[in-house]
């Protein structure tokens, strides 16, 4: 999967759409056998070398665009977990820094998990944080 190609490719894209629908697969089963503590683990490998060709939000919306055209094929609905560790894994494999954040509110009761880079909110609302308190992640 690490061969090199110009960016923008179809070989590199391939690689990166068939890394996607591998890992969406794979929360997918770890989160319905409820193996939380594993998928939250997975979902942060190390760091890769750094993607210098795009800028951060803009590589996070381009992953993020791809995981929604990909979810019929992976998730029967595709909820903010999955979305979120499939984004975060993916971001880190590129070399950015990014972390999962999981927040409740107890009234009315919501729940939800996203993407941070450097503290900031990716591909989301980015005052999210402070509308929940964080259960996860986070400083």
């Amino acid at each position: 999967m690490a061969t090199w190609a110009p960016s923008g490719s179809p070989r590199l894209r391939l690689s990166r759409r068939l890394r996607l629908v591998m890992n969406m697969l794979r929360v997918n089963r770890l989160q319905k056998s409820r193996q939380m503590d594993q998928l939250l683990q997975w979902s942060n490998p190390p760091l890769g070398r750094p993607n210098k060709n795009y800028h951060p939000k803009e590589y996070a919306a381009s992953v993020m665009r791809e995981i929604l055209t990909l979810a019929p094929l992976t998730f029967r609905d595709l909820h903010c977990l999955g979305a979120a560790i499939s984004l975060t894994r993916e971001m880190r494999l590129a070399g950015y820094a990014a972390d999962i954040q999981i927040g409740v509110r107890r009234f009315p009761f919501e729940a939800h998990a996203w993407s941070t880079l450097d503290g900031q909110v990716l591909v989301e609302d980015p005052r999210l944080p402070s509308q929940l308190d964080i259960i996860f992640g986070g400083t």
